[in-house]
């Protein structure tokens, strides 16, 4: 597989995505290596990443990467907030997911699934958990070790080989997903309703259920 060429990538504002680009969320425990993995997958280190377990993610960002193998197919690798243990902190994540992509991206660009990242020692998250019992995210989800998985699965390997045999993996799997339904089934294990009045935009909170008024 080839490289993708470091000056083919950027950090990436909303209005650098079209509609025919792919989209790959990348999920995660805090620390967990979600920065780092999209860093070697652009072969550019185009994320913060952090030494402690403390999150240098603190807002959704994406970068834009050239297929190695096909240069004209980009693929739009998304760095998520780190997730926690309990709903509370889950939820708080998935409204900024969710924002972002009613912020930036259109609605019928595809989506080919997410990412999940761990180590091979964390019990799995509540959210997680949620997203395996979700029949259309359980299939469109990928779990991924950031360290040695001697009972199989899917480890990567800390190289840029690696990591796109890693997104090779969701793109062969043909997703016919796109962004209002990954959005719409991320709301619906958040355990989130549309209001029975119309909200005003005041908060995190009312701005994240305005989408649905």
């Amino acid at each position: 597989m080839a490289k993708t060429k470091k000056n083919q990538v950027t950090q990436s504002r909303a209005s650098d995505m079209r509609k025919t680009d792919t989209l790959i969320l990348v999920m995660g425990q805090t620390g967990v290596g979600k920065s780092n993995f999209i860093n070697v997958a652009a072969n550019e280190n185009v994320m913060s990443v952090s030494d402690s377990l403390h999150s240098c993610t603190k807002k959704v960002k994406h970068v834009v990467c050239p297929h190695p193998d096909d240069p004209a197919r980009r693929i739009v690798l998304v760095d998520t907030p780190g997730l926690d243990d309990t709903y509370a902190d889950d939820f708080y994540v998935v409204s900024r997911i969710v924002e972002w992509m009613r912020a930036s991206c259109h609605e019928r660009m595809k989506v080919s699934g997410i990412i999940y990242m761990s180590e091979t020692n964390q019990r799995r998250l509540p959210l997680f958990k949620e997203m395996r019992a979700n029949n259309t995210l359980r299939n469109a989800t990928l779990s991924v070790s950031s360290k040695n998985e001697s009972q199989g699965g899917v480890h990567f390997m800390n190289n840029h080989g690696s990591a796109w045999d890693i997104i090779d993996s969701l793109l062969r799997r043909d997703s016919t997903l796109d962004a209002f339904q990954i959005r719409t089934h991320l709301c619906g294990i958040a355990g989130l309703k549309p209001p029975s009045t119309k909200p005003e935009s005041i908060g995190l909170w009312r701005r994240f259920i305005s989408l649905f008024s």
